[in-house]
C-alpha cells in the first residue's frame, strides 16, 4: 500500500530562468505519465501525486504558456493558489528585490519503494532517480526521507568499518608487544577478536533484527578492546610458562587463569542485568550488546582460542624460543659467563 512506500519530491528553484523551468516541469510530468511498465518497474514509480504546473497551465486564460515576465507569472500563481490552495506546500513565494516572486515549485511522486529498504538498494534507486531528474534539468533537486536515511546509514557503516580496521590493527600491535613478539599467538588472539566482532554483528542484525544504527556502530568498535580481554589473559598465561611442553603450558594456563576469567565474565553478566531494565532505550540496548559481547568473548576464549593453541602450540613455542634467543643476543651479545656480562655492562656505561 501507499502508506508503506516512499514518496519523492522533485523541486525547481526559480531564479532568472523561470520560463525554461516552467517548460521543464511540464515535460517531466508528461514523461512520467507516459512511462511504460518496464520503466516504471525499474524506477518503482506508481503515479504523480501533485503536479501544480499542469493545473496551472489548464486554467490560464488569454495568457500564453510559458509566461516570460516574472511579475505576470507571480500574479498568475497567486491567483492560482487562491483557487487551488492545496498546492501551497508545492509552490513557495518569497521576497526578492523588494517584491514577491516565485522561489520554488515542487512535484510529489508516489513510488512502490519500501520505506524500510536497505541502504545499498536505496542508494541504487537514488542513483537512478538522480540520473533521470538530471537529464531533464541539472538544477532540479529530488529529495526523499529514504535517500537521507540511506546516505546516513552508508556513511555510518563505512566509518564504522574504517574505525574497526584501525582498532583491530592497534589491538594486534599491542598483543605483539604483550606476547614478546610471538606472531603466532598474536595472530590467534587477533583472529579470536575478529570472530567475536563478526558474531556480534550477525546476532544484532540477523537474529535480533536490529538496524545498524549508532549504538550498533559504537558497540562494534568499542567492544573490540573488551572482547580481547579473556583470550589475552590466557595467551599471557601460556606465554610465561616457559620450559614445558606446549600441551602442558595450555593445560596450566586453563587451570590457573581459566577460573579467574570465567568468574570475571560472570560478574560482568550480572552487572549488565541492571542495564536491561532501564527505561531509556539506549541504555537497555547497550546492556544487551554488552551481555552478548561478554558471552561471545568467553566462549571464543575457551572454545576457539584454547583449541587453536593446542593445534598451533608447537609452532608458537618454536617462534617464542627463537624470539627470546634473538632478543637475548641483541641485549647481551657474545656473553657466556657472569664476568663477561659485567665487563660488557661496564664497557657500555663507560662509552655512554
Amino acid at each position: 500500500p501507499d502508506e508503506m512506500t516512499q514518496r519523492i519530491r522533485v523541486s525547481w528553484v526559480f531564479g532568472n530562468n523561470w520560463s525554461s523551468s516552467q517548460v521543464t516541469i511540464i515535460d517531466f510530468c508528461n514523461y512520467l505519465n507516459g512511462l511504460n511498465s518496464s520503466h516504471k518497474k525499474d524506477l518503482q514509480f506508481r503515479h504523480i501525486i501533485s503536479c501544480p504546473m499542469l493545473d496551472f497551465q489548464r486554467q490560464l486564460v488569454n495568457v500564453s504558456y510559458p509566461i516570460l515576465e516574472d511579475d505576470i507569472f507571480t500574479t498568475q500563481i497567486e491567483d492560482f493558489l487562491q483557487l487551488f490552495n492545496w498546492y501551497k506546500d508545492d509552490i513557495i513565494l518569497g521576497r526578492r528585490d523588494n517584491r514577491w516572486s516565485i522561489v520554488l515549485i515542487s512535484i510529489r511522486l508516489q513510488t512502490g519503494i519500501d520505506k524500510n529498504l536497505g541502504a545499498a538498494s536505496a542508494h541504487e534507486l537514488y542513483t537512478k532517480w538522480e540520473n533521470l531528474v538530471s537529464s531533464f534539468d541539472s538544477n532540479a533537486i529530488q529529495t526523499s526521507l529514504l535517500w537521507a536515511r540511506s546516505e546516513t546509514e552508508m556513511a555510518t557503516i563505512n566509518s564504522t568499518f574504517r574505525s574497526w580496521i584501525l582498532s583491530s590493527s592497534l589491538v594486534f600491535l599491542s598483543v605483539i608487544i604483550f606476547t614478546s613478539f610471538n606472531l603466532v599467538i598474536s595472530m590467534l588472539v587477533a583472529l579470536t577478536t575478529i570472530l567475536v566482532s563478526f558474531c556480534l554483528v550477525g546476532i544484532l542484525v540477523a537474529c535480533m533484527d536490529r538496524e545498524f544504527g549508532t549504538v550498533e556502530s559504537l558497540s562494534v568498535v568499542v567492544f573490540v578492546g573488551f572482547s580481547i580481554d579473556y583470550c589475552l589473559h590466557l595467551a599471557l598465561a601460556y606465554q610465561v610458562r616457559s620450559g614445558e611442553s606446549f600441551r602442558d603450558r595450555v593445560r596450566n594456563a586453563v587451570n590457573n587463569t581459566g577460573p579467574s576469567i570465567f568468574f570475571a565474565a560472570m560478574t560482568t553478566l550480572i552487572s549488565t542485568t541492571f542495564l536491561l531494565f532501564c527505561r531509556i532505550a539506549v541504555f537497555a540496548h547497550f546492556g544487551k550488546v554488552l551481555a552478548i559481547t561478554t558471552t561471545l568473548s568467553i566462549l571464543h576464549a575457551f572454545c576457539f582460542f584454547i583449541p587453536a593453541l593446542l593445534v598451533f602450540g608447537r609452532c608458537a613455542s618454536y617462534v617464542s624460543t627463537k624470539c627470546r634467543s634473538y632478543l637475548d643476543r641483541k641485549v647481551v651479545p657474545n656473553t657466556n659467563t657472569e664476568n663477561e656480562i659485567h665487563e660488557h655492562i661496564i664497557k657500555d656505561v663507560t662509552m655512554a
